[in-house]
């Protein structure tokens, strides 16, 4: 073979020779780079190494991209591309290479770059040093100092390198990553009545279960005796909050679902905080602190086991203190207005129900979302009188609309949401009687919306409860179903009519295969239940196809109307029954 490394050609020649002879754990080359790159010399040690013989590399052209470990390749030719144009001369990488055997070994490659004025192909010129022994004997290192020895995970100080990472990242590639903080609700419990070694054991279940929630470029870490950290890695802007809300659900479902220690069936929860990098802290040590204060919030709140860090969620609008002051002046002044989502059945395309939506009508703030305002509400305690305002003008909405003759009989009713706490006051029962009763209205056309939450705190109450207003003729209905696993629990047990597929599975069940699966799943429960059932959020065309394919009765979502004023919710309603005439 020519050789024409010109004026390295001597020494070059001379260096090949001596770790040929003198062997160890290096092996000295020149490779032609080109869309096929090519090796043209190498020294015959690298039989020893790596179990090639250097007569076959030199003579098979396409041989390079076999000996790199397929996933280094890509990289490692992005990164010699960058050095080629830099000014260093000297360089260094570090990848994987495949041995004939097919062991893997990692390798350090120090190597200069030559082009002659005469030639136009690019060498490289170096050699390459064996670490296999040296990287495991990091790893160790690494594992001791990166990862928690009781779950295997990745520890406080490995995640905040992954954060600090991700930020960087985020810049570079206009991507978004958010943490999950979550810590154990009961884990005290069992550590102090079953001891310290069921308690180990249960932290290594609930690792395990957190692994499979997560995809393979996410972390997952355990930063203290029962808290953990998911690092959400390079999300979509668009999709953030939908995902963060997917994967939270998943969470907390899966934890949910009991664990068999030791013959001990143990029940355990998660509180979760969430941080978005960058919006909610500029390094690690104030996303993980913002984190864990959002965390504490879920876990002083029975109602929600997820909570947002909302330090900077006002600065554009109002204090909490402020919409707390507000809202007690909104209630005496009537500023809040009811609207109305139509709920559809999905073979007919006619309205069968509504569900009443609460809007607040500020006099200088103008519309404020509900999202901004049920949970200050619901802090303080005004979800109550605020629950309670909307019961009743859902009744006398449908006191209208049942003595109005035009309304078509297909119309059954209007759903309204009850909170927690309303829920749980002694006296709801009587109260819901006291409107029915003051709106003269047919119990009938009502249907109480409430969270899994709200009945299996105190399931015997819950259910006593339901039975009392179910005499009357009102339906129950579970919101949200399917983000917790206590539905598949205390379904059979509690009377309920109907179940509402939570928005989040529907949202992207159209590119989700395990969203499809669920929605399935739901579905045919329903009907081996014989339960009535609504899927939420429908939007795309493609949400309503496969409701349809699988079976579901009705839904609600943008794809037909959004939430609309009362007023005009009737002209649609008697719009439909006009169509349907001409029909």
């Amino acid at each position: 073979m020519k050789k024409n490394y010109s004026k390295y050609q001597t020494d070059l020649s001379q260096w090949i020779d001596l770790t040929s002879n003198i062997g160890g754990n290096v092996v000295s080359f020149v490779v032609k780079l080109g869309n096929n790159p090519q090796i043209l010399d190498i020294s015959s040690n690298v039989y020893q190494l790596f179990g090639y013989k250097k007569e076959d590399l030199i003579n098979d052209k396409n041989k390079i991209p076999f000996i790199i470990y397929q996933k280094d390749i890509k990289q490692l030719y992005l990164k010699i591309n960058r050095l080629i144009r830099s000014k260093v001369k000297n360089h260094s990488l570090t990848f994987r290479v495949l041995t004939a055997t097919g062991t893997i070994k990692f390798v350090e490659y120090f190597f200069i770059i030559s082009k002659e004025k005469e030639d136009t192909n690019i060498k490289l010129i170096g050699y390459i040093v064996d670490t296999t022994q040296k990287k495991k004997f990091q790893d160790k290192i690494d594992y001791l100092t990166y990862y928690d020895s009781l779950t295997g995970l990745e520890n406080r100080d490995k995640i905040k390198i992954r954060i600090d990472e991700e930020l960087e990242s985020n810049i570079s590639f206009n991507t978004t990553s958010a943490i999950l903080y979550l810590n154990l609700n009961r884990f005290k419990n069992v550590n102090d009545t079953l001891g310290h070694t069921i308690g180990d054991k249960l932290l290594q279940h609930v690792a395990h279960r957190l692994k499979s929630c997560i995809k393979e470029e996410d972390s997952l870490a355990r930063i203290g005796d029962d808290d953990f950290v998911i690092l959400l890695s390079k999300l979509n802007n668009r999709t953030l909050l939908s995902h963060i809300e997917i994967i939270a659900k998943r969470v907390y479902g899966i934890l949910e679902r009991p664990f068999l220690i030791n013959g001990n069936l143990l029940h355990i929860t998660a509180s979760i905080g969430v941080a978005i990098l960058g919006n909610d802290g500029k390094d690690s040590n104030e996303i993980l602190k913002n984190a864990d204060t959002a965390m504490n919030l879920a876990k002083k709140d029975q109602d929600h086991y997820l909570r947002y860090y909302q330090n900077n969620m006002q600065k554009d609008t109002i204090t909490n203190l402020q919409i707390e002051n507000d809202l007690n002046i909104a209630l005496k002044n009537k500023e809040f207005e009811l609207y109305y989502q139509p709920q559809v059945d999905i073979k007919t395309d006619t309205i069968i129900g509504a569900e009443a939506l609460i809007r607040w009508h500020h006099p200088k703030q103008g519309m404020i979302s509900p999202f901004k305002f049920i949970p200050v509400a619901e802090d303080t305690g005004l979800i109550v009188a605020i629950g309670e305002w909307v019961l009743k003008e859902a009744c006398r909405r449908i006191k209208e609309l049942q003595d109005d003759p035009k309304i078509p009989k297909t119309f059954k009713k209007i759903s309204v949401n009850i909170s927690s706490k309303q829920f749980r006051l002694p006296s709801f029962t009587t109260d819901v009687k006291k409107i029915i009763n003051d709106a003269k209205i047919d119990p009938s056309f009502l249907e109480l919306e409430v969270t899994e939450g709200a009945l299996i705190s105190n399931i015997d109450n819950a259910i006593e409860k339901m039975l009392i207003l179910k005499e009357l003729g009102i339906k129950f209905s579970i919101d949200d179903f399917g983000t917790g696993y206590s539905s598949l629990t205390y379904l059979k047990k509690l009377p309920i009519d109907i179940i509402k597929i939570d928005k989040s599975f529907i949202t992207n069940m159209h590119s989700d295969k395990d969203d499809k699966v669920l929605t399935q799943t739901i579905i045919q429960m329903s009907h081996n239940l014989r339960l009535g059932l609504i899927a939420e959020g429908v939007e795309k065309v493609e949400h309503l196809n496969f409701l349809q394919e699988k079976g579901c009765q009705s839904y609600q979502g943008y794809f037909f109307s959004k939430p609309i004023p009362f007023d005009k919710f009737r002209e649609l309603l008697l719009e439909k029954v006009l169509l349907t005439d001409t029909a």
